[in-house]
Parts: C-alpha cells; structure tokens; sequence
C-alpha cells in the first residue's frame, strides 16, 4: 500500500487529523518532476480538510477529485472540473445545484471579465471557448500540428474579452481573436513549458512565465 492509499484509507475510515499528516509529509518529500502526483496530492488535502470544516456547500462528491474551480465575476456561478476521470461542472453558487448537462472534463479555465465567455484547457490540450451558460462551446482555438495535444497550463482573456492569450507544454505563447477564435500574429516559442500567462489590467501586455525560470513580456 502506497503512502497516497493510506493517506487516503485513513481520511475515509474517519482519522483524518493522521491523514491530512500524512498527505502533508508526502508532499514535503516528493521530488520536483512529478507535477501531476503533487497536484493530486493538493487535491486530496484540500478536499479532506475542506469536508470535516464547517462548510456553508459542499459542490460534487468525494472521490470525483474536482482539480479546478473558478468563480464567475457576478458570484453567481462556480464551474469546476476533473482533468483524470470526471466531467466539467457548472453549479449554481447559492443552491449548490449543477447548471445544464456535464461538460467535457478540463484542466484550466477562465472567465471574461464580464463573465460572458470562458475559455477551458482540456488535458488532451483541447481549448474551446464557452457562452455564458456554458450549455453550447462557441468554437475552438486550433493549435496546429503535433502541439494541438499539448496540454496549455496558461490561459487568460484579455480585459475587454476580444483577445486570448494560451500557453503550455508545447513550449509556446500564443494570441487569439476571442470572438472568431483566429490566431493573430506569429507564435511566441519559450525555452521549455509555459506554466503562465496572463494580460495587463490595461490589456496592452502579456507576462509569461515558464520552465526555464524566465518571465517574459
């Protein structure tokens, strides 16, 4: 039995002050190049500790591991996903209630600041703009090539919602028009993985920051 199951079978059988220890120095000890097993690791953690707190909601249920979660800019809504083994959701932030039918599951997501559109990064590298009730994708961005499998770890929406700006494992930066989804200008190429990427409050820049410990804008 791995420290994760036992991390685990603890939480689940009701000792979770051991549990959360565990998990905790698991995570204290796991070496720089497992990204994924550290996400999992947080997950687990967050969703222990959150479940035996007072909670006003509780959104989902244990074992579906909901790996992103996101306000709308109105708080109305919260839309959450599980990148592994489980779908996107939409819920209602008052009631709790899911919004529409599951969506295909994700790993990063984005509002526009009006909360008009978002944007969603699936593992498999898909990146498909949404409408407000997230019932119909408007369009995808196309990455060309072998990179449009490669999952974009940064993704962010201008501030008045016309760009895009995406990012990821493919080593690359890139701008889109958000209202027809077509790339403009030239792929921006980084030294290894993007991990960032986000727009200035005033929309005329765009930080990056990535693998090979750079920041660029």
């Amino acid at each position: 039995e791995s420290r994760l199951e036992r991390a685990r079978s603890l939480c689940e059988q009701g000792d979770t002050a051991r549990g959360l220890l565990l998990y905790s120095n698991l995570l204290s000890n796991l070496p720089a190049d497992v990204a994924d097993l550290e996400f999992a690791v947080r997950a687990n953690i967050s969703q222990w500790w959150l479940e035996h707190r007072d909670l006003k909601l509780s959104l989902g249920r244990r074992g579906q591991g909901s790996f992103r979660a996101m306000f709308s800019p109105d708080g109305t809504r919260i839309l959450a996903g599980n990148s592994f083994n489980g779908a996107g959701l939409l819920f209602d932030a008052g009631t709790g209630n899911a919004v529409g039918k599951p969506l295909p599951a994700f790993f990063h997501l984005t509002f526009t600041r009006d909360g008009s559109r978002a944007l969603t990064a699936a593992n498999d590298g898909r990146l498909t703009v949404w409408n407000a009730g997230m019932v119909e994708p408007l369009f995808d961005l196309e990455v060309p090539g072998e990179n449009r499998r490669a999952r974009q770890r940064g993704i962010d929406f201008s501030p008045d919602g016309t760009l895009a700006v995406t990012g990821g494992l493919d080593q690359t930066l890139r701008i889109w028009n958000a209202i027809t989804g077509e790339p403009i200008g030239e792929p921006m190429p980084h030294r290894r993985a993007i991990d960032c990427a986000v727009f200035s409050p005033d929309g005329k820049i765009v930080a990056s920051a990535g693998r090979d410990t750079s920041v660029r804008f």
